[in-house]
């Protein structure tokens, strides 16, 4: 019971004061959290980093920089392939990482596609028959020149490529410019 209702006027009982006594507290505090929450939220992080694939560090990196200074004391951006970002999310010397894989086989990352690049294929004047594609034909008679399987785009066209080695002979990779370049050829 926390009001006596014998008294005239109606008072508090112990177990009422001590209610009513808590209850102000826990108010309090409400109110100091509403405004720690308010400050916290204005604070900067210390620091951001960001890893940028090659390809997208010239258009990106700019315009990042102008907007994470509101969010951030410090930003470091950095340039590279995916598999460096990736092992930089993995030992935490990255938190963000734009690139062109979604690291899939590691859990507990929040992935946000930001862009899908289609894969195009270009062939010389004549070698479409009757409007129809024959990839397989392609693979077996025509050069292909890709990029590196060191990368992801080349794992990417590889894997799309295979249903063109399925049906046809096994093809036999070999570079055409010196391994530094990101570009192969099968001829």
């Amino acid at each position: 019971m926390l009001i006596d209702r014998k008294l005239k006027p109606l008072a508090l009982t112990v177990a009422g004061t001590v209610l009513c006594d808590q209850a102000g507290q826990l108010l309090e505090e409400a109110r100091c959290v509403v405004s720690k929450v308010r400050e916290s939220a204005a604070l900067k992080l210390p620091i951001v980093r960001i890893g940028l694939i090659d390809s997208a560090f010239p258009l990106l990196a700019p315009a990042l920089g102008v907007e994470l200074r509101l969010h951030a004391d410090q930003l470091s951006i950095l340039s590279g392939l995916t598999d460096a970002h990736r092992q930089g999310l993995l030992n935490r010397s990255l938190d963000i990482s734009i690139a062109t894989d979604a690291i899939e086989d590691v859990d507990g990352l929040e992935r946000y596609p930001i862009l899908e690049k289609p894969y195009i294929l270009l062939l010389p004047r004549g070698w479409r028959d009757n409007g129809a594609i024959d990839l397989a034909r392609f693979a077996a008679e025509l050069p292909f020149i890709r990029y590196t399987e060191r990368s992801h785009t080349g794992g990417r066209s590889r894997s799309i490529c295979g249903a063109c080695a399925s049906t046809s002979p096994t093809p036999s990779w070999k570079p055409c410019t010196p391994p530094t370049s990101p570009i192969s050829s099968r001829t």
